[in-house]
């Protein structure tokens, strides 16, 4: 079997936007497994997904990813089976009042590891943000050359 490199962005309703947890969590953490199923057990609907295998670990951005009316909170899920490292990420928010927009970063210390972000409410809606893996951006990606499924 290959290296598995690989990341999938969920964009959401939730039940209870105060049950999100925000923390990082990755597959060292003994409560990884329980994460997961109290993040499934609260979310109301899956608006849309994102789901790319760049090939190989290196740096790379995905840029224009559309967010969907209604998303209260982003998913995001890494994967990666070799075992070099955690991973920084910058996720940059972009709103239709320019003025608005910011970028969040989040490091984890394992490659495999999960999210949630709950994007900054807003005087205007958020568009669309950028998704860039690593320190430096090498590689970039639209949202075109990724998997998407909408609901």
């Amino acid at each position: 079997m290959g290296i598995i490199y690989r990341f999938a962005m969920r964009f959401l309703e939730v039940k209870d936007l105060d049950k999100v947890d925000l923390d990082v969590v990755t597959s060292d953490d003994e409560n990884f497994d329980e994460y997961l199923e109290k993040a499934k057990e609260n979310r109301a609907s899956k608006l849309k997904e994102v789901i790319m295998n760049p090939g190989s670990k290196r740096q790379y951005t995905v840029e224009n990813i559309a967010v969907p009316e209604g998303t209260q909170v982003i998913a995001i899920g890494n994967e990666a089976c070799d075992r070099r490292g955690g991973c920084d990420y910058e996720i940059t928010f972009h709103y239709e009042n320019e003025k608005e927009d910011y970028s969040k970063n989040v490091w984890a210390g394992v490659e495999r590891n999960r999210f949630m972000i709950k994007p900054k409410q807003c005087n205007s809606r958020l568009l669309f943000l950028d998704y860039a893996s690593g320190s430096e951006e090498y590689i970039t990606y639209e949202e075109k050359d990724c998997r998407v499924w909408e609901r």
